[in-house]
Order: structure tokens, then C-alpha cells, then sequence
């Protein structure tokens, strides 16, 4: 039941389930699914940071190294980005990037141990390497403040086959934000490459729809900063329409940018704020209140003239960011908009 249309009748069951297995990570991870589905973010934040504690004590008990990485911190690192936390979710980046390397240091010196379920030392590095590329992926597009920095770590993708198009896809993302369009369109090149390569044998069956919808997704990044809208417009929305052909895809955004979220803000951009509100209430379907979707539809209700309904959203958002960092500069806009628009609805 852990998608937007069913996960409100498993709540009660989530919420239980967080009480009577404190002692098992998974189980306090699984509740999060859950919360996830319904947008409610501090939840998921704690129900991961649980899950990761108790690992660690189990951890810490073997005297085994800790590992900063892994499903829970990627879970983890997303809902700390819809709260506002910026600060928090680089955290997550940079533990996985330390506790990582020391972890593979750590088997390589004690051949006979490894990570429960992953047993070639050569996987295990290919394992938390896979984590790694998540959250870098997940942090460039989320946040601006560390993208420069993130898009410079040197991460090892060598053993993870085609995952390295989400590698790629990082680094373009961040070279284009930096308007630097010769690097992001050298990037998306490698991108489509990697595309077009047979899929490995231990490749997750899913990758493939993933790498099809990163690549227009990164054209159309790449041609709305070179002015060029309507192609903009078109490569987001067939990569909107590949994402809603796919099956529900629980958990942080399979593909890292969710395409309605760019077709909307590209739609914003070009002034047409109705049809980009329709694109973020799309978006918002299936992540319900994520941030960048949030502010969006804010905005596209601002730019419709509808002055109620844009105090009613940046209220929420608002609401959402109650404890977010205080330097985000996105802050006072959504606080000054709810004050704002709510005098305007009056």
C-alpha cells in the first residue's frame, strides 16, 4: 500500500509497526514507506534515522565499521530536502563518502567478513559505490549551495555498469546550472551512450526506463538555457510521458528530476502559469509535497492571478519548511508569499 492513492490506509499499521520493532532497522525503515507515499516528511526523516541508529548499534556491538550509506540514507537524505535542511542532507552525502571508504578499507583488510548479503569483496565496493552515485545525484539537483562542490567528488562507478549514466547525468546537471553548456551537452553525449549499451547481466530490470528519461530530461535543461523553449518544452514532456507509462515508483524520485516538476517550471518560465500549475499538481500526485513542486505551484497560482489559492499554498509550504535552514534564500520567500498573498486574499 506504500503509494500516494492507498498508503493512508496503512498508517495506522505504519505508525504500530514504529512502536513494536524499535529494535529492528528494517522494520523501522519499511514504516517510512509509508509516510513517504503521503508527503509526511518528518516522519520519514525519523522512522530512517532510527533504522540507521539501530544498524549502527548492531554495528558498533560486532565491531564491525559503520556504514553512512546504503537504502536508509538515500531515504533519508530526500526527506531532509523537502523539510529545507539542506545542511542535514549534505551530511548524509558526506558520511556516506567517509564511512564508505573506510568501510571497503575495512574488508579489503578482513577478507573473511562482509556486509550481510553481499559477500565478493569486489561487490561490496560496487554496492556502496551505487549508494554513493544516489546521493550525489539526489544532492545536485536538490540543492545549489553544494552543487559546484558535489559535482567535483570523484566517485568510483567503474564496477556499476550503466548506473554511471546517473553519474553522468550529475555532472551535466551541475555544469548547466554553472552555464557552463558545453561540458552538460559533452555530458549529455555520454549519457546517451551509456544509453545505448546492452544491459548487464546484474543490472536492476528498471534501468534502462531510467536512463531513457534522464537523457531528455538533461536536453531539455541544456535547450531552455540556450533559449530554445519549444524544444525545452518537448524533450520534458516525452520524458513525462515515459515516467507515466512506467509503474509506480515508491521512494525518493526514481529519476532524480521528476519531468512534470521541469515541464511545469519550464512552463512558468515561458509564462503560461496555468498549464504549468496543471504540471505540478501532476508531480504532486505521486510526491506529495515535494518541495521544489510545492514552491511551483506556489508561484503558477501567484502568476494566474489567484491570490487565495497562492496564500493557501505558500501556507502549507511554509508550514512544511517550519524548522528549514534559516540561509536558504527560497526561506523568505515562501514566508514573505504566505504573509503576502494571504493580505492579497483578504
Amino acid at each position: 500500500m506504500d503509494d500516494p492513492e492507498h498508503a493512508a490506509g496503512a498508517l495506522e499499521a505504519a505508525r504500530t509497526l514504529s512502536k513494536i520493532a524499535p529494535n529492528a532497522g528494517h522494520a523501522q525503515h519499511m514504516t517510512s514507506h509509508i509516510f513517504m507515499a503521503l508527503g509526511m516528511w518528518d516522519a520519514v526523516v525519523a522512522s530512517n534515522e532510527s533504522a540507521i541508529a539501530v544498524v549502527a548499534d548492531e554495528r558498533r556491538a560486532g565491531q564491525l565499521p559503520n556504514i553512512a550509506c546504503r537504502h536508509y540514507s538515500e531515504w533519508l537524505q530526500c526527506a531532509d530536502y523537502q523539510l529545507g535542511r539542506r545542511h542535514d542532507a549534505q551530511q548524509v552525502l558526506a558520511g556516506c563518502m567517509r564511512d564508505g571508504a573506510a568501510a571497503i578499507a575495512w574488508y579489503q583488510a578482513h577478507p573473511d567478513q562482509h556486509i550481510p548479503g553481499v559477500k565478493s569483496p569486489d561487490f561490496q565496493k560496487s554496492y556502496l559505490a551505487r549508494s554513493t552515485i544516489n546521493l550525489r545525484a539526489t544532492a545536485t539537483v536538490e540543492s545549489t549551495f553544494d552543487r559546484s562542490a558535489n559535482a567535483k567528488l570523484a566517485l568510483d562507478v567503474g564496477q556499476n555498469g550503466r548506473l554511471a549514466g546517473w553519474d553522468v547525468f550529475s555532472r551535466g546537471w551541475a555544469a548547466l546550472q554553472a552555464a557552463d553548456a558545453t561540458s552538460a551537452a559533452n555530458d549529455l553525449l555520454a549519457l546517451q551512450a551509456i544509453a545505448g549499451q546492452a544491459p548487464d547481466a546484474k543490472e536492476f530490470p528498471k534501468e534502462q526506463d531510467d536512463l531513457d528519461i534522464l537523457g531528455p530530461v538533461s536536453k531539455s535543461a541544456i535547450a531552455e538555457q540556450s533559449g530554445q523553449v519549444d524544444a525545452a518544452l518537448f524533450a520534458a514532456s516525452e520524458a513525462a510521458k515515459r515516467c507515466d507509462m512506467l509503474p509506480f515508483d515508491f521512494g525518493p524520485p526514481a529519476t532524480v528530476k521528476p519531468p512534470h516538476e521541469l515541464v511545469g517550471e519550464l512552463l512558468l518560465k515561458a509564462g503560461r502559469p496555468k498549464e504549468a500549475l496543471a504540471e505540478f499538481d501532476l508531480s504532486l500526485k505521486v510526491a506529495p509535497n515535494r518541495a521544489l513542486s510545492l514552491l511551483g505551484r506556489a508561484r503558477a497560482l501567484v502568476a494566474s492571478g489567484d491570490a487565495h489559492a497562492a496564500a493557501q499554498a505558500y501556507a502549507q509550504f511554509a508550514a512544511i519548511w517550519r524548522d528549514a535552514d534559516a540561509d536558504l534564500p527560497e526561506l523568505a520567500k515562501v514566508r514573505g508569499g504566505a504573509v503576502k498573498t494571504a493580505a492579497i486574499g483578504k
